[in-house]
């Protein structure tokens, strides 16, 4: 299921930067190389989980999984950056400034960006405001930019755990959240979606995002690489941290069970998630 859903992704993603030839020649190339290989379009992905566990077509819930995917894309290409985290390497290749250079990393991150909203702009006129509305939120100020700032900015009085947790809320779990929120509204009627139902569908994703994040960090952490302060396996010992993703993974299962085809979403966790992890934190009845 999730495979033929990745390919689908791709091909959308392939099309939307290679079709528009107006794109100067070296920009569509450096677009091309952020967007592929991709990683495990676990947002895009869950765009479509979502829309399918409510009754929606996972046909039409590809451009909008697109549009997560592709801002989740732009984001890592500005964190890639030397005044961010300066990483060398992404996905077992140079980052992309240090392939194309730090000017053309910038205009990369601003051509996704704007793309993303191209793309719903052209949803029908009420989905395509309300999954605007949704991804502009998330991943603004409010959201995953404001996470990516709050690391940068760092003040030696403050909690750490707490900062860390918020962190790994607005960094992470926003964008996650925009993902099921608008495989919600991609399923339904707008007014349908509005309320409690869009705000369970968004907790579902925020608190898959949170746990996934802790549960990265714990890799790198296992793997001996050089944790930031504000990284949870940091500051928590490991136990604690494993008890926490499967607090906010419990959150999700519970989540799963409200929507109308419930395995959906739980078969999309037990796809994305670590054995271990599943075989602690979730319980079948």
């Amino acid at each position: 299921m999730l495979t033929d859903w990745r390919e689908a992704i791709d091909r959308y993603l392939k099309a939307a930067v290679t079709t528009r030839e107006k794109v100067p020649h070296g920009l569509k190339d450096a677009m091309e190389y952020a967007l592929f290989p991709g990683g495990k379009r676990l947002r895009a992905l869950l765009v479509i989980a979502t829309s399918a566990a409510s009754g929606g077509s996972v046909y039409d819930s590809i451009p909008a999984a697109a549009a997560v995917e592709i801002v989740h894309s732009y984001s890592l290409v500005h964190d890639d950056m030397p005044e961010m985290d300066d990483a060398p390497l992404r996905r077992g290749k140079p980052s992309l400034h240090k392939a194309f250079g730090t000017g053309t990393a910038l205009l990369v991150g601003d051509a996704l960006l704007t793309l993303a909203f191209e793309i719903l702009a052209e949803l029908p006129e009420e989905k395509a405001r309300y999954c605007a509305s949704i991804l502009a939120k998330c991943a603004g100020p409010e959201g995953m930019v404001g996470g990516q700032f709050l690391e940068t900015v760092q003040n030696e009085e403050e909690d750490l755990l707490k900062r860390a947790i918020e962190i790994a809320m607005l960094k992470t779990g926003r964008l996650f959240a925009a993902a099921s929120g608008i495989g919600r509204i991609m399923a339904v009627s707008a007014r349908e979606a509005e309320g409690t139902n869009l705000e369970t569908a968004m907790r579902f994703g925020e608190s898959l995002g949170i746990a996934y994040q802790i549960l990265d960090d714990l890799q790198d952490w296992a793997r001996g690489e050089d944790l930031g302060k504000l990284e949870l396996p940091a500051i928590l010992p490991e136990g604690e941290c494993r008890k926490r993703v499967c607090d906010y993974l419990g959150d999700c299962f519970a989540i799963a069970k409200q929507f109308q085809y419930p395995n959906v979403l739980i078969d999309y966790l037990k796809a994305i998630l670590p054995r271990d992890i599943l075989s602690v934190c979730y319980n079948s009845d």
